[in-house]
């Protein structure tokens, strides 16, 4: 897990309130990441993320995460179903957590 794809913020006010998306991931390199229904603002769920899984994220469109008990990067809905997509994807305050709104797909039988 490396956090090597993204800008690191030189300070605070650059970290909360820049132009530049610079998460700060914790030393085993994760980030948790909150995500909300788009439309009505409710809290779907709660995950992790390593940097991989953020820039999978960002250039997909659907949401990846971390799995800490399988050690491995997951996309969510891959088994399910329920795939997330990306509304949105921005910092939550002092970037310690990204939120992301989402729309998630249903699986079709």
């Amino acid at each position: 897990m490396s956090q090597a794809q993204f800008p690191v913020a030189p300070d605070l006010a650059a970290l909360e309130r820049g132009s530049v998306l610079a998460p700060r991931f914790d030393a085993a390199g994760l980030i948790a990441a909150v995500v909300t229904h788009a439309q009505t603002g409710e809290v779907l769920m709660l995950a992790w993320m390593d940097a991989p899984a953020l820039r999978r994220t960002l250039d997909t469109g659907e949401a990846h995460f971390f799995s800490r008990s399988r050690q491995a990067p997951w996309k969510k809905g891959e088994t399910s179903g329920q795939v997330q997509t990306a509304a949105t994807a921005a910092p939550a305050t002092s970037a310690s957590a990204p939120a992301s709104t989402a729309r998630s797909r249903a699986a079709r039988w």
